[in-house]
């Protein structure tokens, strides 16, 4: 539903309270998090204008010129031991020394604010960020501020909340929470600014995030919000609480992925847990341990389960006279429909199933699971139903249920089925069905309900609401105009109804009239798939005795075995026909035929293997695979109930061999960041999986070497110089392996840190290949230096983890200290630094163990040592001249070195040496 803006009364104050709480008020200087120096509500005062604003506020009379204002700043930037106290000791002593006319006393006070003029520079900042918060709100329910914010403007809650996420990093407002604002999904934003915008594990960060998530609002009840600021949680009411506020939330919390490549799959759900209950952050305490006796954070934190329970409670509620249990939490599903027309369950499942391989479900607690499915889509919807688990289904208008996968046990009462008036719009949110509107009903029969076939040839019950028709479908009437459908009805009649014997499933039991013919409710798919050329052969390219195949249906994600699978006759072929060890396989799938849907304009694909690859991979990686047979269907021959092709396709039936190599980091680590000290898993996928989940045959090997050499590397016939990895824990088919521990050669490690260079990991049953027939028996990992220098084209850049920014480029200058025209830069090559940068000179070394220093002539003189200094451009003394990189002037040093020392301390850098590339 859409996010309707709650007004904050008084916006300007409102506004001003809400950073004060995050920023807090500060009188006197002081260094944040990240060492920058701050003032007053978060004012960095290293930034000319804020600066600006800041010495206009506090030395009206007199005003600073502009040559102490520069020194000033100055003063502030080079400031090098960076503590609370020399910052202030240093800005004092400069204040000090700007004499009265007189030259009796200082010409200036104190520098320090107090709520006043905290209050009056505050609007002038939040100026500074108004503009690029307004372009981010495109699309999205939140009204922009169009002019300077005063006394008269008129605001949000949900405004206010992004201008103090805007106001600490502009950053924040980035992809993820645009395209929860843009989907109007309250929910979706409220989590991303509470539990995905504190990249650094600050403490203090999180409890800020705290502060703007409740700013934001949970509920779009105001006075459910406001119960939740003031820590009244006795207050919220779950009747202000919406069905579509509850779809909004359950369709992210227990199903959508944290990230879009993590696997295993972690959900929004977990994620919260994990971040409340386990994460530790800086300080080595998790949000539980700072929380216990802390009131300043506790004005501000609730528990996650206290606050999202309301919405659990009122899901129990509206449900309550139509079924007997009671959902918790992490049991609440929403059955998504997506833009095409398909839909989110196989996800669902694939959820479902990692729970009960953790053995989340117990035979004697059997979990309730709700799955609410509000939106049809062209496509039927099948739940696997894990064992040990009961399912209460809710159904909307023209929706399909998929029952084959039900009633694990053969039980009729391990599953029950709820059908609900809910009409909802997505194309125009505010036509969704209101709560008053919204009705359910349980469609259970009194006894048994005899259907009898009518002059249409349609089986029906009496009273109309129990229907079967030729497509093989019971449909439900319970609602004017609203119809249910049930395929594969009444497994256990071996999906059939029968005049003998009624056919029961969610307490609906249906019979045929005595004597009439059993029925059969099996729906075998809309759409019947040919392929009549497909080679199937093992490893060493045979035939293969193979009894089925499986065809992984790109739209609804299923996969479907076949349902005929014969060799084709080539007794008269010679060996290079093209019908030698081929087969032809029958399919019967459901594709999406709604002519009106995206979904149906698209290409349709088929991936076809000797197995069922889901078991194995997830869907990207299916999609990957270059060893199996791929279909493809048009749109335009989606029309005629089914398609051949003849065309020739492949496929591999495996027996024993490595197929490729899998790496997965550890949680706390970026894919895309890594360095020596991050663990990387690694597992070897060996097909066919027959149980033994250890494969203690495989043993594992690395070795290292430039990026640049790679697609060279891999064209060799055999690996050379690799490192074997020998101990015991590097057997089988799973392994941890962390380069900084891992790898004795402390020069390789060194190497690895400089970055350009990466580590080839092979996994391998007799020795090391880059690949086999069978698959891809290597996999490379990328390693990137956490910081490293380059000069170029007169900028001197500090890259972290291999990026930069403006922010961390710095003009340089050759020319202006030397005669000598021919000298403008140090020749091309790989130098290094000390990493413990001081105010001084900082030198330059042509080794990494920092003992041979770079030298380089300068002016026909003797070599001079290089390194980075700052010389004025207006001295033009011979005797300074200096042989390196110059930053020109002190201040463009200062700045320099603060922030090489923020990268530094942000990569958490413990090597001695930093890499400078020139050239």
């Amino acid at each position: 539903m859409p996010i309707n803006e709650r007004n904050a009364s008084d916006f300007k104050n409102k506004l001003r309270d809400t950073l004060k709480d995050a920023e807090g008020f500060k009188y006197y200087l002081y260094y944040d998090t990240n060492k920058i120096a701050t003032i007053g509500c978060g004012f960095n005062v290293t930034l000319k204008d804020i600066l600006q604003k800041v010495c206009d506020e506090i030395y009206s009379k007199p005003k600073m010129d502009e040559k102490e204002f520069a020194g000033l700043l100055n003063t502030i930037k080079g400031v090098e031991i960076k503590t609370d106290d020399n910052l202030r000791s240093k800005v004092s002593d400069y204040l000090d020394s700007i004499k009265t006319e007189d030259k009796k006393s200082a010409k200036f006070g104190k520098f320090e604010l107090n709520d006043k003029q905290i209050g009056d520079i505050l609007p002038e900042v939040v100026e500074m960020f108004r503009d690029g918060l307004n372009k981010k709100l495109a699309y999205t329910s939140i009204s922009p501020q169009e002019s300077k914010i005063d006394e008269n403007t008129i605001g949000s809650n949900e405004y206010i909340a992004l201008m103090s996420m805007t106001y600490n990093n502009p950053s924040l407002v980035g992809n993820g929470l645009k395209a929860h604002l843009r989907a109007r999904n309250r929910f979706g934003a409220w989590y991303e600014i509470r539990y995905k915008s504190n990249g650094d594990n600050e403490i203090g960060i999180a409890k800020r995030r705290f502060i703007e998530s409740n700013e934001f609002g949970l509920f779009e009840s105001n006075e459910n919000n406001n119960a939740v600021e003031e820590n009244r949680l006795t207050n919220i009411s779950i009747n202000a609480i919406s069905f579509e506020e509850c779809l909004d939330l359950f369709s992210l919390l227990n199903v959508a992925k944290i990230k879009d490549k993590d696997e295993p799959s972690v959900t929004y759900l977990q994620n919260a847990i994990a971040y409340e209950t386990i994460k530790e952050f800086k300080g080595n305490k998790t949000i539980a341990g700072y929380s216990k006796g802390n009131d300043d954070f506790n004005t501000h934190y609730r528990k996650y389960n206290t606050i999202l329970q309301f919405f659990a409670d009122k899901i129990n509620a509206l449900l309550k006279n139509v079924t007997n249990k009671s959902f918790k939490l992490e049991d609440i599903y929403v059955i998504t429909t997506k833009g095409d027309n398909s839909h989110n369950i196989s996800r669902i499942n694939k959820l479902l199933k990692i729970r009960a391989e953790n053995g989340e479900f117990k035979p004697e607690a059997k979990r309730d699971i709700l799955l609410i499915y509000p939106t049809a889509s062209a496509l039927p919807v099948m739940p696997i139903q894990p064992k040990n688990t009961t399912f209460t289904i809710v159904l909307a208008d023209n929706t399909s249920l998929d029952c084959s996968n039900l009633n694990p046990n053969g039980n009729s009462n391990e599953s029950e089925i709820v059908l609900m008036n809910y009409k909802q719009d997505v194309r125009v949110p505010n036509k969704n069905s209101r709560d008053e509107e919204i009705s359910f009903i349980k469609p259970s029969t009194n006894g048994e309900t005899i259907i009898y076939k009518n002059a249409n040839d349609i089986f029906i019950s009496q009273d109309e609401r129990y229907a079967f028709n030729n497509g093989n479908v019971i449909t439900l009437n319970f609602f004017e105009k609203m119809s249910f459908n049930l395929l594969n009805f009444a497994k256990e009649n071996s999906y059939s109804i029968r005049s003998d014997k009624a056919s029961s499933m969610f307490d609906i039991k249906l019979r045929l009239p005595d004597a009439t013919d059993s029925i059969s409710t099996k729906n075998e798919g809309n759409f019947n798939i040919v392929v009549t050329n497909l080679i199937i052969e093992d490893e060493e390219g045979k035939s293969c005795d193979i009894k089925e195949v499986y065809l992984h249906n790109g739209e609804d994600k299923r996969v479907y075995p076949s349902y005929y699978l014969k060799k084709n006759d080539d007794k008269d072929a010679d060996s290079n026909s093209s019908s030698k060890n081929s087969y032809t396989a029958k399919f019967r799938i459901n594709i999406n035929l709604d002519k009106n849907s995206s979904g149906y304009k698209k290409t349709s694909k088929f991936i076809i293997a000797t197995f069922d690859l889901s078991k194995e991979y997830n869907t990207s990686e299916i999609h990957a695979k270059e060893d199996t047979a791929v279909v493809t269907l048009a749109s335009k021959d989606k029309n005629n109930g089914g398609a051949e092709f003849n065309i020739k396709v492949s496929t591999v039936a495996y027996q024993k061999n490595i197929t490729e190599i899998r790496l997965n980091t550890s949680e706390s680590s970026d894919a895309t960041n890594l360095s020596i000290k991050d663990t990387l898993n690694l597992e070897a996928v060996y097909l066919p999986n027959k149980g033994d989940d250890d494969y203690k045959e495989i043993s594992w090997a690395y070795k290292v070497i430039r990026e640049d050499e790679y697609n060279s590397e891999v064209r060799l016939d055999k690996p050379t110089g690799i490192v074997n990895l020998s101990e015991e824990k590097f057997k089988g088919k799973k392994i941890t392996f962390t380069p900084k521990d891992d790898i004795k050669d402390k020069e390789l490690l060194k190497t690895l840190n400089h970055g350009n260079h990466i580590i080839i990991f092979f996994a391998y049953l007799k020795s090391p290949e880059f690949s086999t027939k069978f698959g891809k028996t290597h996999i490379r990992v990328d390693m990137k230096a956490p910081i490293y220098l380059k000069y170029s084209n007169g900028k001197l850049c500090i890259y972290e983890f291999e990026n930069t920014d403006n922010t961390m480029c710095f003009n340089t200058s050759f020319d202006k200290e030397s005669k000598d025209k021919k000298v403008e830069h140090m020749p091309k090559g790989t130098y290094y630094i000390s990493s413990n940068l001081s105010s001084g000179d900082i030198d330059i070394y042509e080794d990494d163990k920092l003992s041979a220093v770079c030298y380089q002539a300068i002016d026909g003189k003797d070599r001079e040592p290089c390194k980075i200094y700052a010389i004025n451009s207006n001295i033009q003394r011979v005797s300074s001249a200096k042989s390196g990189i110059n930053l020109i002037d002190s201040e463009n040093k200062n700045r320099f070195i603060q922030k090489f020392n923020e990268v530094k301390q942000r990569v958490g850098l413990d090597s001695k040496e930093v890499k400078l590339e020139v050239g």
